[in-house]
């Protein structure tokens, strides 16, 4: 499914409003399966453990006056820690505070809790509302400062869903584009940050991010197939080369992904972030 035209938007008013509540309820489920995993492996260890079922898009504000802000609990049998407990304390005190719960689930992510954290940070920003800024700004260089990957690259969808991107500045663009590819390779992005939403800011970025999550959780044939189309769309594209030298490391042809490394980490025409990825990515192959 492509990205809506603004046309058909504004034929549709109630379009993006309906797209929303369906998000809102893929999300929700994403956070059972996920919390019902890690709770399961709890006890049970890894065999029993369900396979994630991908969804496709990251999930916007949920409506207002449905329940009263709660405060995210750890999955039993997990430690609290004293920063948990001393931000606990303060969303109790300030329950319809977004950065109160914001830094609950900056205490969850540091104490390794990763399912309350991202239910906290949900619970955040559906406080801040939708066209919040400066909140998801904000989260999103708390959590990038953590290399929380999945967090940050929902922060930053969050923010350029304000005005569908077109507003975004070089550098948080630029910041944006990380989070995600960088998230891709993690089994559970599909579950925050949806596909769909990707595509619609930019689609061959959109079909990278596809591969590299195949890559990583799926088929190596699926990854390249999403390189093909990215390439007949935006052949330049940086992440492009990047995703190519990563799915040759994994076909074993070394040489090649080294040529394409060497060169994308000194190419000063390009992102900063993709020169220091392939540094870190070509001192593993050497």
């Amino acid at each position: 499914m492509g990205p809506v035209s603004e046309q058909t938007a504004k034929r549709s008013p109630w379009l993006w409003a309906s797209v929303g509540l369906v998000v809102i309820l893929c999300f929700v489920l994403g956070l059972v399966i996920l919390r019902n995993r890690l709770s399961g492996n709890l006890s049970q260890g890894n065999a029993n453990s369900p396979t994630l079922t991908p969804f496709v898009d990251v999930p916007t504000s949920a409506p207002f006056g449905q329940e009263p802000p709660r405060v995210s609990s750890p999955i039993p049998g997990e430690q609290m820690t004293p920063e948990i407990e001393k931000a606990m304390a303060l969303v109790e005190n300030n329950p319809g505070d977004s950065n109160a719960h914001l830094g609950l689930a900056l205490a969850y992510w540091d104490a390794g809790m990763e399912v309350p954290c991202y239910e906290a940070l949900t619970q955040a920003a559906n406080l801040a509302g939708p066209n919040n800024k400066d909140f998801y700004l904000n989260a999103a260089g708390e959590f990038k400062t953590r290399e929380a990957w999945i967090p940050t690259a929902g922060m930053y969808m969050r923010l350029a869903a304000v005005d569908r991107g077109e507003n975004l500045s070089p550098e948080i663009k630029s910041n944006l584009r990380e989070a995600v590819y960088r998230a891709a390779s993690e089994e559970e992005m599909p579950l925050f940050v949806f596909f769909e939403r990707i595509d619609g800011f930019d689609l061959p970025f959109g079909y990278v991010i596809r591969g590299r999550y195949a890559l990583y959780n799926g088929r190596l044939e699926d990854a390249r197939l999403h390189l093909a189309n990215a390439e007949k769309l935006q052949p330049q594209l940086p992440e492009i080369h990047l995703l190519k030298a990563e799915i040759e490391i994994e076909a074993g042809n070394h040489k090649v992904a080294t040529i394409i490394l060497t060169t994308l980490s000194s190419d000063l025409s390009i992102p900063e972030w993709v020169r220091n990825m392939a540094g870190e990515i070509l001192v593993t192959i050497e």
